[in-house]
Protein backbone atom coordinates (compact mmCIF):
# COMPACT_ATOMS: atom_id res chain seq x y z
CA UNK A 1 0.00 0.00 0.00
CA UNK A 2 1.35 3.36 -0.94
CA UNK A 3 1.70 6.22 1.50
CA UNK A 4 0.44 8.46 -1.31
CA UNK A 5 -2.30 10.84 -0.40
CA UNK A 6 -5.88 10.12 -1.38
CA UNK A 7 -7.27 13.20 -3.18
CA UNK A 8 -10.06 15.00 -1.33
CA UNK A 9 -11.56 16.16 -4.61
CA UNK A 10 -12.49 12.62 -5.60
CA UNK A 11 -15.93 11.58 -4.36
CA UNK A 12 -16.54 8.13 -2.94
CA UNK A 13 -18.25 6.90 -6.09
CA UNK A 14 -15.31 8.05 -8.22
CA UNK A 15 -12.40 6.76 -6.17
CA UNK A 16 -11.42 3.44 -7.78
CA UNK A 17 -9.69 1.94 -4.72
CA UNK A 18 -12.64 2.71 -2.46
CA UNK A 19 -15.08 1.37 -5.03
CA UNK A 20 -13.04 -1.85 -5.33
CA UNK A 21 -12.80 -2.26 -1.53
CA UNK A 22 -16.55 -1.79 -1.12
CA UNK A 23 -17.26 -4.30 -3.90
CA UNK A 24 -15.05 -6.91 -2.19
CA UNK A 25 -16.85 -6.23 1.08
CA UNK A 26 -20.26 -6.38 -0.62
CA UNK A 27 -19.52 -9.92 -1.79
CA UNK A 28 -19.48 -11.10 1.84
CA UNK A 29 -22.78 -9.50 2.80
CA UNK A 30 -25.81 -11.69 3.53
CA UNK A 31 -28.22 -9.66 1.39
CA UNK A 32 -28.49 -6.61 -0.85
CA UNK A 33 -30.14 -4.34 1.75
CA UNK A 34 -27.39 -5.00 4.29
CA UNK A 35 -24.72 -4.47 1.65
CA UNK A 36 -26.28 -1.18 0.53
CA UNK A 37 -26.59 0.07 4.10
CA UNK A 38 -23.03 -0.78 5.09
CA UNK A 39 -21.54 0.56 1.86
CA UNK A 40 -23.49 3.81 2.32
CA UNK A 41 -22.12 4.10 5.85
CA UNK A 42 -18.55 3.61 4.63
CA UNK A 43 -19.07 6.18 1.86
CA UNK A 44 -20.37 8.65 4.44
CA UNK A 45 -17.25 8.12 6.56
CA UNK A 46 -15.10 8.60 3.45
CA UNK A 47 -16.90 11.82 2.49
CA UNK A 48 -16.94 13.25 6.01
CA UNK A 49 -14.54 11.51 8.38
CA UNK A 50 -14.91 12.57 12.05
CA UNK A 51 -11.73 14.65 11.99
CA UNK A 52 -12.02 16.38 15.35
CA UNK A 53 -12.65 13.16 17.26
CA UNK A 54 -9.83 11.31 15.50
CA UNK A 55 -7.38 14.12 16.18
CA UNK A 56 -8.36 14.23 19.86
CA UNK A 57 -8.00 10.47 20.36
CA UNK A 58 -4.76 10.15 18.38
CA UNK A 59 -3.43 13.43 19.84
CA UNK A 60 -2.26 14.92 16.58
CA UNK A 61 -3.65 16.92 13.70
CA UNK A 62 -4.12 15.17 10.39
CA UNK A 63 -5.33 16.03 6.94
CA UNK A 64 -8.55 14.57 5.61
CA UNK A 65 -6.44 12.72 3.05
CA UNK A 66 -4.32 11.09 5.78
CA UNK A 67 -7.38 10.00 7.75
CA UNK A 68 -9.06 8.54 4.66
CA UNK A 69 -5.90 6.67 3.74
CA UNK A 70 -5.41 5.26 7.24
CA UNK A 71 -9.04 4.17 7.55
CA UNK A 72 -9.55 2.69 4.09
CA UNK A 73 -6.04 1.94 2.74
CA UNK A 74 -3.75 1.65 5.76
CA UNK A 75 -0.11 0.69 5.86
CA UNK A 76 1.45 -1.46 8.56
CA UNK A 77 2.68 1.79 10.13
CA UNK A 78 -0.97 2.79 10.74
CA UNK A 79 -1.76 -0.24 12.88
CA UNK A 80 -0.61 1.31 16.19
CA UNK A 81 -3.32 3.96 15.65
CA UNK A 82 -5.91 1.20 15.33
CA UNK A 83 -4.67 -0.26 18.62
CA UNK A 84 -5.02 3.14 20.34
CA UNK A 85 -8.56 3.64 19.05
CA UNK A 86 -9.62 0.08 19.86
CA UNK A 87 -8.65 0.24 23.54
CA UNK A 88 -11.57 -0.55 25.81
CA UNK A 89 -13.35 2.62 26.83
CA UNK A 90 -13.25 3.40 30.54
CA UNK A 91 -16.38 2.65 32.60
CA UNK A 92 -18.88 5.46 32.31
CA UNK A 93 -17.35 6.82 29.11
CA UNK A 94 -20.21 8.87 27.65
CA UNK A 95 -21.48 8.39 24.09
CA UNK A 96 -20.35 11.95 23.38
CA UNK A 97 -16.69 11.14 24.14
CA UNK A 98 -14.51 11.23 20.97
CA UNK A 99 -13.45 7.60 21.44
CA UNK A 100 -17.10 6.52 21.62
CA UNK A 101 -17.71 8.28 18.31
CA UNK A 102 -14.83 6.73 16.34
CA UNK A 103 -14.13 3.31 17.84
CA UNK A 104 -16.86 1.53 15.88
CA UNK A 105 -15.59 3.08 12.63
CA UNK A 106 -12.05 1.76 13.10
CA UNK A 107 -13.32 -1.65 14.19
CA UNK A 108 -15.66 -1.87 11.19
CA UNK A 109 -12.82 -0.99 8.81
CA UNK A 110 -10.52 -3.51 10.47
CA UNK A 111 -13.19 -6.22 10.46
CA UNK A 112 -14.72 -5.67 7.03
CA UNK A 113 -11.87 -4.26 4.95
CA UNK A 114 -8.51 -5.23 6.42
CA UNK A 115 -8.60 -8.48 8.40
CA UNK A 116 -7.78 -10.57 5.31
CA UNK A 117 -4.52 -8.63 4.77
CA UNK A 118 -1.97 -10.77 6.58
CA UNK A 119 0.76 -8.11 6.49
CA UNK A 120 -1.51 -5.51 8.10
CA UNK A 121 -2.88 -7.91 10.65
CA UNK A 122 0.57 -9.09 11.73
CA UNK A 123 1.52 -5.45 12.29
CA UNK A 124 -1.73 -4.94 14.22
CA UNK A 125 -1.04 -7.96 16.46
CA UNK A 126 2.58 -6.91 17.07
CA UNK A 127 1.36 -3.41 18.05
CA UNK A 128 -0.90 -4.89 20.76
CA UNK A 129 -4.00 -5.54 18.70
CA UNK A 130 -4.99 -8.79 20.40
CA UNK A 131 -5.04 -7.08 23.79
CA UNK A 132 -7.15 -4.24 22.38
CA UNK A 133 -9.63 -6.65 20.78
CA UNK A 134 -9.83 -8.77 23.94
CA UNK A 135 -11.01 -5.70 25.83
CA UNK A 136 -13.82 -5.15 23.32
CA UNK A 137 -15.20 -8.70 23.51
CA UNK A 138 -17.19 -7.82 26.62
CA UNK A 139 -18.66 -4.60 25.20
CA UNK A 140 -22.38 -4.02 25.71
CA UNK A 141 -22.73 -3.21 22.02
CA UNK A 142 -23.14 -6.66 20.47
CA UNK A 143 -21.94 -5.52 17.03
CA UNK A 144 -18.68 -4.29 18.55
CA UNK A 145 -18.29 -7.41 20.70
CA UNK A 146 -18.98 -9.83 17.83
CA UNK A 147 -16.67 -8.02 15.38
CA UNK A 148 -13.93 -7.92 18.01
CA UNK A 149 -14.33 -11.63 18.80
CA UNK A 150 -14.44 -12.75 15.17
CA UNK A 151 -11.42 -10.61 14.31
CA UNK A 152 -9.54 -11.89 17.37
CA UNK A 153 -10.16 -15.52 16.44
CA UNK A 154 -9.14 -14.96 12.80
CA UNK A 155 -5.89 -13.31 13.93
CA UNK A 156 -4.89 -16.30 16.05
CA UNK A 157 -4.26 -18.27 12.85
CA UNK A 158 -1.54 -15.84 11.72
CA UNK A 159 1.09 -17.17 14.09
CA UNK A 160 2.40 -20.57 15.10
CA UNK A 161 1.97 -20.07 18.83
CA UNK A 162 3.80 -23.30 19.67
CA UNK A 163 6.88 -22.74 17.52
CA UNK A 164 10.21 -22.16 19.17
CA UNK A 165 11.23 -18.51 19.01
CA UNK A 166 13.67 -17.66 16.22
CA UNK A 167 17.31 -17.85 17.24
CA UNK A 168 19.31 -14.66 17.04
CA UNK A 169 21.99 -15.27 14.43
CA UNK A 170 24.33 -12.78 16.14
CA UNK A 171 24.81 -15.12 19.12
Amino acid sequence: TSMASVPTTVGSEDHPRLRAALERMRADMPDEDTANSICASFRNKWNKPPMEEIEIVLRRTQSVDAVRRSLFFPDAADMPDYVVVLQRRPPGCPPTHPLSKIQHIYLACLFMLHREDERLMKAFVLAGGLRALAGLITEDNLYVASQALETFVSLLALFDWYADPPQDSAM
